[in-house]
């Protein structure tokens, strides 16, 4: 039993045994027997068997064994953690089961209850690797010790399944390394997204010259068009430098997980599901929460929300592109014939670099089942090479009859959600900046209310001549419509859907402020001087409308929004009340189609409020002017009952 033990000599990264140089480890081994001699075991066996006593040998020879093995695993935490020579552990292992069974294959009479012995064995130690794995992981701080972890695990799975042992248990070994790589790097990507995106300038790309086409840059999609190429220098891209290096660190991200499931046995399905996980989880656990943190970063900065609306929009529609590249990446080397016939392909690990050459050896050996493979280049540790006569080179023809994508990346729902929370972004904070000027509106004539003048009530009635009719627009109107001029212009390479959908919805909220100046809950009363003042603001609004502030907007849409205003105060300003009750919900023919009764309803109410503390300053009233009092009550009952508020 000793001998046993011993028999499995580790081998060294170097292809060099541990053992003195004259082991015969470092010869070409054709016989199992030339390193290990059996003879004691077998001599035991047979004196136990003529004693009637080889179910004592067994027992005793099974408990023994299980002790040792157990000692092979025996490794404290800490061990576990420091263990680097995974070569020595993982040979010494697979040492002692190849023994086994090959004394389970040449031990007279060995049955049923050896070969329960070595499923027991197995099915007992399959756990601890899994917690040693672990272990070994966590204790991994980089990509390169977690590739090598991986590598001699893989190595290890292939040979006990050679064995005939069921290796099914040794997946959850795998996945926990894998987990541990793919949490390696997304921290290790987090850290360069944040980098990239604190660098960034968030200024459209400007081309001065070829020399300024450089990498990330010069291999990006835009870039790579004949299109692009036939342009005259300054050449300018939309989005700004954070996008090529964003694409391409996520290719780079999906090179280093294609890394670590190379020689792993994955069908074609399987690994691009596998990469699809992978490369998901970096939207999901790294990218998602940078972008968002840039989002609330650029709260109250609007062009540069604007530039990361672009940034976002190029880079949803680039998720085509990685995701083709992802699909490209997860197609097969090799395949055999049965996986054609299915409509499958497993890519089929090429077996270099084994460290563990020898017990490979005996492997071959020792199970000569089905395809013969046939061991060259003994002179050399390092490379093994198979000849599978039932594998053979993928051609184009086989890769035509392969599956569609089926993998689907979080990236086009990622960035398409985000880019609608910075669109939304931009119209609160152009909604923000239109409140902010109109909150500098003042209207002699109007009182109460946010638009309320300065000139008191009694002193504007007491006037000895009426003010002259205003003669242009507001001073805070002009600026309002310049600053939305200005800020539109930085809408060109937005969606256009999204630059008509800002412009419309800013043409709807200014149309709501004014509202609530002129009639709004606080307002008490209007006067004809903030009426006349009122209508040259609404017509700047409506010669702003007619420029098309953003390319493809339909201007009538505009209009239409800004005449609910002015067709009210047109109305009120004409008293054409006959043709708005005569020609009131006619879908044609009707000038007043945008006035509601209720609208004209609470704007009258205020006018009406105003004449009537205007008779009651002045003491008397004269007879136009009881009449004009007697004609607004009328209309107002009038637009009560067509409302329905009686």
């Amino acid at each position: 039993l000793k001998e046993l033990a011993a028999a499995s000599i580790p081998v060294a990264t170097d292809g060099s045994t541990t053992a003195n140089s004259s082991s015969p480890w470092t010869n070409t081994i054709t016989n199992i027997e030339d390193v290990v001699n059996f003879g004691p075991v077998y001599r035991c066996l047979h004196i136990y068997a003529v004693s009637g006593e080889r179910a004592e040998f067994e027992h005793y020879y099974f408990t023994q064994r299980k002790k040792q093995c157990q000692l092979i695993l025996s490794l404290s935490p800490s061990q576990q953690v420091s263990l680097r020579n995974y070569s020595e552990f993982f040979s010494t292992l697979v040492g002692f089961f190849l023994l086994d069974d090959y004394l389970r294959h040449t031990m007279p009479g060995a049955g049923s209850s050896y070969q329960t012995y070595l499923n027991d064995l197995w099915a007992n130690v399959v756990p601890k690797l899994v917690q040693f794995a672990t272990k070994n992981a966590e204790g991994c701080k980089t990509d390169t010790e977690l590739l090598c972890l991986k590598h001699y695990s893989v190595l290890f799975e292939y040979t006990m399944a050679n064995l005939g042992f069921h290796t099914a248990g040794l997946t959850e070994m795998l996945e926990v390394i894998r987990k541990h790589y793919n949490d390696l790097l997304i921290g290790q990507w987090r850290e360069r997204l944040n980098s990239i995106v604190a660098d960034d300038n968030y200024t459209a790309i400007t081309l001065n010259s070829s020399k300024d086409l450089t990498p990330p840059l010069s291999t990006y999609l835009s870039c790579c068009t004949l299109e692009f190429s036939s342009q005259a220098y300054p050449r300018v891209l939309a989005f700004s430098p954070m996008v090529p290096k964003i694409f391409m660190a996520i290719r780079d991200y999906i090179d280093a997980c294609l890394i670590f499931v190379e020689n792993v046995n994955l069908s074609w399905t399987e690994l691009e599901d596998t990469l699809s996980r992978a490369t998901n989880s970096l939207f999901t656990e790294c990218l998602d929460g940078i972008i968002n943190r840039m989002i609330t970063d650029s709260e109250k900065n609007l062009l540069r929300l604007i530039q990361l609306t672009i940034n976002l929009n190029e880079l949803e529609s680039a998720c085509e592109h990685l995701q083709a590249y992802l699909h490209e990446n997860a197609r097969p080397q090799f395949c055999t014939s049965k996986d054609l016939d299915n409509g499958d392909m497993v890519s089929v690990p090429p077996f270099h670099d084994i460290l563990l050459l020898p017990i490979v050896i005996f492997i071959l050996e020792l199970s000569k089942k089905g395809t013969e493979k046939l061991l060259r280049s003994f002179s050399n540790y390092h490379y093994l090479l198979f000849q599978l006569e039932d594998f053979k080179p993928a051609q184009p023809d086989d890769l035509s009859m392969v599956h569609s994508s089926r993998s689907h990346l979080y990236g086009v729902s990622l960035f398409k959600d985000t880019r609608a929370r910075s669109e939304t972004q931009i119209y609160t904070i152009l909604n923000a900046r239109i409140e902010e000027f109109c909150s500098l509106a003042t209207y002699e004539g109007i009182f109460g209310g946010p638009g309320e003048g300065t000139i008191p009530f009694d002193e504007l009635i007491s006037r000895p001549a009426p003010s002259p009719p205003p003669s242009r627009a507001s001073d805070y109107m002009k600026d309002l419509t310049a600053w939305l001029g200005s800020t539109f212009s930085a809408f060109t390479n937005l969606p256009p859907k999204v630059a008509q959908t800002a412009c419309i919805s800013a043409s709807k909220h200014i149309v709501r402020l004014l509202q609530n100046i002129l009639m709004g809950p606080n307002v008490k009363m209007v006067m004809e001087p903030a009426l006349s003042q009122f209508a040259l603001d609404l017509a700047e609004c409506e010669k702003f409308a007619k420029t098309e502030p953003v390319p493809g907007i339909d201007k009538s849409i505009l209009l239409l929004i800004f005449q609910e205003l002015s067709q009210l105060l047109d109305l009120i300003k004409k008293e054409d009340w006959r043709v708005y009750f005569t020609n009131h919900n006619k879908p044609v023919g009707n000038p007043y189609d945008r006035v509601t009764p209720g609208a004209a309803i609470h704007l009258l109410e205020r006018i009406r409020e105003a004449e009537k503390k205007k008779s009651s300053f002045l003491g008397s009233i004269k007879k136009e002017e009881r009449e004009r009092r007697k004609n607004l009550d009328k209309v107002i009952s009038q637009l009560k009952d067509l409302s329905g508020r009686r």
